[in-house]
């Protein structure tokens, strides 16, 4: 995604200061759930979602010890206080947010920001039974059903993008970016059938990502005969493309997904998105050729899909 965190004019005492998807943990190191963070002056406020009008509650860092402790970032006041925690995905993501943290702990104390009401009907329990149901099919093997039938071709590329990640992030985070993306797919597609998703969000997102796609395949042209760390301007562009994809899927999906499921789809996208992470496995020692097999049907399986003819818009008809 184009930034981890995003940090807003801390003058503007309207905005706020930083605002993502983070686990939380109210008085202990293991009770983490997901929430919607934001940071406003010295108080941090967190939300079950970032549709929620009004936040499931708050804490107070002024004057408190912020510390480290691998990924998880601690806000104590005083040695018998057990902190609240925030825990993140990635070690850069926790010392950022630690920074954060410490630039703010001397700010005056906020309210509660008012949010404006959304046009989703979140908060109606009917949505909300429904939004449950979603997630969890999505996630059965009857979503798993949906995804191949959603498109050959789709399944092909989510197939190959999890070969290529196992090869070079092992066979666990695989799994992980496999099954998420596999999972918001048949999300979307759920809601494409509730009539929630247009063709025109639909074409919105796909724009970004063809490109994306395209400048990938070019790239895999001079493989093992240019150094990735070369081309390193080049991938970025692709990283941007893709970012710019992955932000629209994220305010598209977020009236529909749980805080768990906003987090996942961050996830999937700070790791994706990452030049130095594609950069990396061009150059990577591949003497059996796996590498080179993997992103060989990753880019047909690109290739085939920027072939896809996306359904007509009525407006376009």
């Amino acid at each position: 995604m184009t930034e981890d965190v995003h940090v807003e004019d801390v003058s503007d005492k309207e905005a706020a200061t930083a605002e993502t998807y983070l686990e939380v943990s109210v008085g202990d190191k293991k009770s983490f759930k997901p929430f919607w963070v934001m940071l406003y002056g010295s108080t941090l406020f967190y939300f079950a979602t970032e549709m929620d009008q009004k936040p499931k509650g708050k804490v107070e860092i002024n004057g408190a010890t912020i510390e480290l402790d691998g990924l998880m970032v601690g806000i104590r006041h005083g040695e018998k206080d057990k902190g609240t925690w925030l825990r993140t995905s990635r070690d850069e993501k926790t010392k950022q947010w630690k920074d954060i943290l410490e630039a703010n702990k001397d700010k005056p104390a906020s309210e509660a920001p008012e949010r404006a009401e959304t046009a989703h009907g979140h908060k109606s329990l009917s949505y909300r039974a429904q939004k449950a149901f979603g997630s969890k099919f999505a996630g059965s093997k009857a979503g798993a059903a949906t995804l191949t039938s959603v498109d050959e071709d789709i399944n092909k590329l989510t197939t190959a993008l999890k070969d290529l990640v196992k090869t070079n992030s092992g066979k666990e985070k695989a799994e992980y970016i496999h099954r998420g993306i596999s999972k918001l797919i048949v999300k979307a597609a759920i809601e494409w059938n509730r009539e929630t998703i247009t063709v025109k969000d639909l074409r919105a997102i796909d724009t970004p990502l063809r490109a994306a796609f395209n400048m990938i395949d070019k790239l895999f042209q001079v493989y093992k005969r240019r150094k990735g760390s070369d081309m390193r301007d080049q991938f970025k562009a692709a990283c941007d493309q893709l970012s710019k994809s992955v932000d629209m899927v994220h305010d598209m999906l977020k009236p529909f997904l749980t805080a768990k499921n906003m987090m996942l789809l961050q996830d999937i996208g700070e790791y994706l998105c990452n030049p130095e992470w594609w950069i990396g496995i061009w150059d990577k020692e591949d003497p059996e050729g796996t590498i080179e097999n993997n992103l060989y049907e990753l880019v047909h399986a690109m290739a085939r899909y920027t072939q896809m003819e996306l359904p007509v818009d009525d407006d376009e008809k």
